[in-house]
């Protein structure tokens, strides 16, 4: 053994998960090494990334980030899955250069003060030795982020959400500065253009499907480009890259949290490629998982209430997108006209499939009825519109006058909640219209407003109560607001039922 260096955290993987995970854990004070078994820069899929990455990397201070990657933007999407004619829709979302993208992270991550060890290999995973070109070295941390992606270790723990689904992939000369997507019989495609100046082509199918074909890739993916509208042309296009196929299948590890090691990105869960926001829901669940370790690293005795915060935004990320796919999968044309299995398999979640994990199957429960939640408001909001007013001076002096009280749904209830970067047990209000529980509105602690209204008599007095502590207009507002959502109950003579905000 060559030498041994201490670390408060030591990340195993530099993609945008263990970068990330970096990037917020050097920002809270702490010792950071980053360890990533290959050189960058590297060629990477995943190239797609939704807008809401500008929100992550704003918080990290990261947004030179984009500012300075090879990327394009504003594509126009051209799309057939509702219908078998094809739209096009909003331009939206990012196209990058995933292995400048991914070096400029990890650079930047370099100069804010992580150590890096690349290209390095862990050799002893419970003594955690690396062996780097100079030689070994023992990293010695106080928790380990594995953050390795779909080649890590941890492959045999994970369970899959859907069925099992491999992409073809090949490259092509552009066909256009625009992104499609068409579902077929027995798949769905998705093509794009690249910053290099090519244009990908995949094509995302049951994975029996594809290893019946295994032998024959090139003429199996041009026959089914054949058989498309919006790729027709590539099937007779020189492809300028090999056909690969990939893994696509979501899956969740059933075992995220063992001892001193937090999966993160990848190697905790993966979503369906549909939604091409892998990158950033990583990155996003990954700030959840740093607010789990700064709660361990700051007082140790917490280490189960932090895992149990860790555990619920894990399931609540996998279930809520589950539900969210099989109903994008269910909406489109070939789901209503063929009894394809690629189609029926996807468009509904088999709970007593995954009976060997019972905290998922309430999850996804939960997010099903998160979901129908919407689905209502949605419709209920759609009722409304138009409909609204703004209280006039007479409504808003009687509005201030009518008697309120809780509604008998409106229940308190302690649950792991951040409090300023660390998770703390906290009071929570929760209600059958609201979407998961409250912590905060508008910055002030729900529950400690709740517990006010028994004591006044009126809305005016309520909000006269809650303005010692905030503008009387905020006061009004969240009063609306928890009286349209149903937590708070007056004698509404003059409102209409149900009216939304004003």
């Amino acid at each position: 053994m060559n030498r041994s260096q201490d670390f408060d955290v030591a990340i195993i993987g530099a993609g945008p998960a263990g970068t990330c995970a970096a990037l917020r854990l050097l920002s809270l004070g702490y010792k950071v090494a980053l360890i990533e078994r290959r050189p960058f820069p590297r060629p990477q899929i995943g190239e797609s990334i939704s807008a809401g990455i500008w929100n992550i990397l704003d918080y990290l201070d990261a947004n030179s980030i984009l500012n300075s990657c090879n990327m394009l933007s504003g594509l126009p999407t051209r799309t057939i899955w509702e219908k078998p004619e094809s739209d096009v829709g909003e331009r939206q979302g990012l196209i990058v250069d995933r292995a400048d993208f991914d070096s400029k992270l990890l650079n930047l991550a370099k100069m804010r003060g992580a150590s890096i060890f690349q290209p390095a290999q862990v050799v002893k995973q419970q003594t955690m030795q690396i062996r780097t070109v100079s030689g070994e070295v023992e990293v010695n941390a106080k928790l380990i982020f594995e953050a390795t992606g779909r080649a890590g270790e941890s492959a045999q723990k994970r369970f899959p959400t859907a069925p099992t689904t491999l992409a073809l992939w090949t490259h092509i000369s552009a066909m256009a500065q625009e992104t499609s997507i068409e579902a077929i019989d027995n798949g769905w495609l998705w093509g794009t253009a690249l910053p290099s100046g090519a244009y990908r082509v995949m094509a995302f199918l049951d994975s029996a499907t594809v290893k019946q074909r295994n032998k024959d890739l090139e003429n199996f993916l041009r026959a089914i480009l054949d058989k498309s509208k919006l790729f027709k042309y590539a099937a007779t296009a020189q492809f300028i890259s090999p056909v690969r196929t990939c893994s696509a299948t979501p899956y969740l590890n059933l075992e995220p949290w063992s001892g001193k090691k937090i999966m993160i990105g990848e190697a905790a869960f993966a979503l369906d490629p549909l939604s091409s926001s892998g990158v950033e829901k990583a990155m996003r669940f990954t700030l959840q998982a740093v607010i789990a370790a700064n709660t361990v690293l700051q007082d140790s005795s917490k280490t189960e209430l932090a895992k149990e915060f860790y555990l619920s935004r894990l399931l609540e990320s996998v279930a809520t997108h589950a539900v969210w796919t099989c109903g994008y999968y269910n909406a489109a044309w070939p789901s209503s006209k063929y009894v394809s299995k690629f189609w029926s398999d996807r468009s509904k979640i088999i709970f007593q499939d995954i009976e060997n994990c019972p905290a998922l199957v309430a999850s996804l429960k939960d997010a099903c009825m998160a979901r129908e939640k919407i689905e209502s408001t949605r419709q209920q909001q759609a009722k409304q519109e138009g409909q609204e007013k703004s209280f006039s001076p007479e409504e808003f002096k009687s509005f201030l006058n009518l008697p309120i009280f809780l509604s008998p749904a409106t229940s308190l209830t302690k649950t792991p909640c951040v409090v300023d970067d660390r998770v703390e047990l906290h009071t929570v209000v929760t209600h059958p219209k609201l979407e998961r529980p409250v912590g905060f509105l508008a910055g002030f602690e729900l529950a400690r407003l709740l517990q006010q209204v028994p004591h006044a008599a009126t809305v005016g007095q309520l909000i006269g109560f809650w303005s010692a502590q905030m503008r009387i207009q905020t006061a009004t507002e969240i009063v609306l607001w928890l009286q349209n959502n149903g937590l708070l109950q007056t004698a509404r003579e003059f409102i209409e039922p149900d009216r939304g905000n004003t």
